[in-house]
Order: C-alpha cells, then structure tokens, then sequence
C-alpha cells in the first residue's frame, strides 16, 4: 500500500466506525492498536467485511494461559490430572507431560497444561493439591 493509499484507508476507518484508532507504520505493514477488547473485536468484523487483508494478533484475555504442574510421579495419568482440573472448574484445552531433550526423550515429572480463558483463570495459582500430591 502507498502511503496516499494508507492515509485513506485511515480516514475511510475513522469515519466508517466512527472512533480514533492510532496506528503506526513500520517497514512492511499497518498496525492498527485498538484501546479496548471490543474495539478490537469491531475493527476486525470491519476489515473482514471490507475484504482486507489483515493479520491478527490475539489479545491477551483471549489467549489460553499455559502453566507447568512439578512435583506429580512421572508415571501420572494425563486425564486424571484432567478430570481433577475439571472438577476445580477450569476448562483445560490441552495438557502434555514434558521430556528430556536427549536421544530417548525421557519423560519428566513436568507437565504442562493449557487453560481456556474463563472468570476463575487466575485462581489456578492457588492450587496447591493435584491428586492429593503437593
């Protein structure tokens, strides 16, 4: 886009979803940074409706929280740990037990969970107990 072209765009934003974006120009694109969660969510249903391509970065109440459990037997079983987050009401995307990084890629007694955004994501931190193991 040549910058003629980005300075109508701009306006062409600015008056079609009538608020002020600030964005910054740098070597290959556009960066559009909105001020808030649902302008974010306004400004991408706009660029998709107008057929622009756009490349998105997710906000950070959006993205899963990832964390590490340590101190469980390597010989734990994936969907205990899962079903035990579950009962805490957490909504677990996705949970894997870390390896060694050598030939035979030995497991550790680390695993790593993935945990969708929901109301009690922070209280994660305060679970102390995982299968009645510290």
């Amino acid at each position: 886009m040549k910058l003629a072209d980005i300075h109508s765009f701009m306006k062409k934003i600015n008056t079609d979803l009538k608020v002020k974006i600030t964005c910054k120009l740098t070597t290959q694109y556009l960066k559009l940074e909105p001020e808030s969660e649902n302008l974010h969510t306004i400004i991408t249903k706009y660029l998709d409706s107008t057929n622009v391509p756009y490349y998105l970065i997710t906000p950070k109440n959006l993205r899963p929280l990832k964390a590490v459990l340590h101190g469980l037997p390597i010989n734990t079983d994936l969907e205990a740990i899962k079903n035990e987050l579950t009962e805490l009401k957490f909504q677990v995307i996705n949970i894997y037990q870390l390896k060694k990084q050598d030939q035979a890629r030995t497991p550790m007694s680390l695993f790593q969970i993935q945990l969708a955004p929901t109301e009690n994501l922070e209280d994660i931190w305060t679970v102390y107990y995982i299968q009645k193991l510290q």
